[in-house]
């Protein structure tokens, strides 16, 4: 799969939103994993944190944000 992206002319970037509101962290980073494992690299993920009350939600997200700056929130 790799080769084929090589013959592609232009590669669009892929945005992907991921609304979150407390979702459980091991399940998050999960989640943040999968989008990171893609073959497919021009992708931007999105996540939008609605004000969760769990303060690993947020220290999760920037920690994988500073590893990635593909993922934004």
């Amino acid at each position: 799969m790799s080769e084929e992206l090589t013959r592609l002319g232009e590669l669009p970037l892929i945005s992907i939103l991921m609304p979150v509101y407390n979702p459980s962290p091991s399940v998050l980073e999960s989640a943040i994993q999968s989008v990171r494992a893609q073959i497919y690299p021009h992708w931007e993920l999105c996540i939008a944190d609605d004000a969760s009350t769990n303060p690993e939600v947020r220290t999760l997200i920037e920690a994988q944000a500073a590893e990635d700056k593909r993922i934004l929130f």
